[in-house]
This record gives C-alpha cells, sequence and structure tokens, in this order.
C-alpha cells in the first residue's frame, strides 16, 4: 500500500463500499471542505485501503495488500482519535506510535468507538486486522 504505481483516486475500485483513500477528523468524520481551512486539520486520519488497488500484478491478478489507519496529531496537547464508522468492523492494532522510543511488538488493539489516544505532535499507526 506504500509502494503504487499509480496515485489514489479517492473513491471505491472494486465495487467496495470503501474508498482506496479517506481522510477523517479525529472523531472519526470524514473531513470536509470547511475543515481543511481550521486549526485542526493539522490533526488528521488517513485511511489507506489495502483491498482497493487499481493496479494488477505481472500476471494480471488483483493485488491486496494490508490496510493502513495514520493519525496525524500536530496539537500541542494530546488528541483522543475515533475510527471512522465505515472502518469499525474489524480490529486494528498499533505499529507504530512516534511518542514511543522503542519498536511496539505487540501492539494494543482498538475495536468500534474506543478512542485512540495520540500523544502531542505525534503519529500513530494501525494495521486492520
Amino acid at each position: 500500500i506504500f509502494h503504487r504505481r499509480k496515485w489514489f483516486q479517492g473513491r471505491a475500485i472494486h465495487g467496495s463500499s470503501v474508498s482506496d483513500v479517506g481522510w477523517y477528523n479525529p472523531d472519526g468524520g470524514e473531513m470536509t471542505e470547511e475543515q481543511w481551512n481550521i486549526g485542526f486539520a493539522k490533526s488528521i486520519g488517513i485511511f489507506l485501503n489495502g483491498e482497493e488497488i487499481p493496479t494488477t500484478g505481472e500476471r494480471g491478478e488483483r493485488i491486496i495488500d494490508d490496510s493502513f489507519l495514520l493519525l496525524f496529531n500536530a496539537h500541542y496537547e494530546l488528541l483522543e482519535f475515533t475510527i471512522p464508522p465505515s472502518l469499525q468492523e474489524r480490529n486494528w492494532v498499533v505499529m507504530i506510535d512516534t511518542s514511543k522510543s522503542r519498536f511496539i511488538k505487540n501492539g494494543k488493539q482498538y475495536q468500534g468507538e474506543v478512542p485512540i489516544p495520540v500523544m502531542e505532535r505525534s503519529i500513530v499507526v494501525l494495521r486492520r486486522l
């Protein structure tokens, strides 16, 4: 998902109801045009959908990868993020937390509306299970 041959398109590609990329505010709602111009637009969630890759493999097969939710908090205080409603049916596991001094071996899992704390000026990367 992090190495692609084509740009994200911002729409569902293989008939699902979830786009290949999504931009969310900390409460899990989709970013609106107005929200891009306010202070908290610096604190956003980005969903990268590994099940909506538009290119095919060398033999024409569909490419499917892991999906990730990247939570960016540029605010000077801790923020709690909520998984977007359309992504709450599956569990998510923390893979990277830039506020920690070590790599995460067994990351905490989240599901549903459980708030995900993201420390000030840090990034949390979750992988969909």
